[in-house]
């Protein structure tokens, strides 16, 4: 989820509908379900998501291999990032309303635990080259920490494939959708 597109140099470039889709990303892994991320917090990932990107393709650069960002990569440069805040008045004033340990705890079954697969791929795969895609919503639907992420990914992957190829036609199909859908919006 984290993979955007890339420049002629090989910089990843977080556009706008990127970083929002991040940041609905993040609310749904840290935020309890009836909750969601306040002004101050959607605020401050819209700062932190940028310098992320900023921050790995400069390390990217120095390296010999390219790596793709992912969810652990982000953990991993926020607690470096931690530093940064601490030292800046203007950054820790910003922060003092931000739960940054809260936030580390949520994501921690996504970058390292029972979920670590989900979110943190270090290889691309495009498959919207593909002509035809499957996917088993039957395994992870009841799962109820699960469901919701992997139907919010399932819709990123649709609208990458619109926006890749937006004068092809194209047909999605979901087998059970309504029901899905009915239980997703709790109707």
């Amino acid at each position: 989820p984290f993979l955007c597109s890339v420049d002629s140099e090989g910089n990843f470039l977080a556009h706008e509908d990127k970083v929002g889709f991040i940041i609905s990303l993040i609310n749904l892994l840290w935020k309890e379900k009836d909750k969601s991320i306040d002004n101050v917090e959607w605020a401050i990932f819209q700062d932190l998501i940028p310098r992320f990107y900023k921050a790995f393709n400069e390390s990217n650069k120095k390296r010999d291999k390219k790596e793709v960002p992912n969810l652990s990569k982000f953990s991993e440069w926020l607690k470096e990032f931690e530093a940064v805040i601490k030292n800046d008045k203007v950054l820790s004033s910003k922060f003092e309303r931000f739960d940054l340990v809260g936030l580390h705890i949520c994501l921690e079954p996504f970058v390292a635990g029972k979920y670590r697969q989900l979110l943190n791929s270090e290889n691309v795969l495009d498959i919207s080259d593909h002509h035809l895609v499957c996917f088993d919503m039957a395994r992870v639907k009841d799962d109820k920490r699960l469901y919701p992420i992997v139907a919010m990914l399932l819709t990123d992957i649709s609208l990458d494939t619109l926006r890749k190829f937006p004068a092809a036609i194209q047909s999605f199909t979901m087998d059970d959708a309504w029901s899905m859908l009915r239980e997703a919006l709790g109707a």
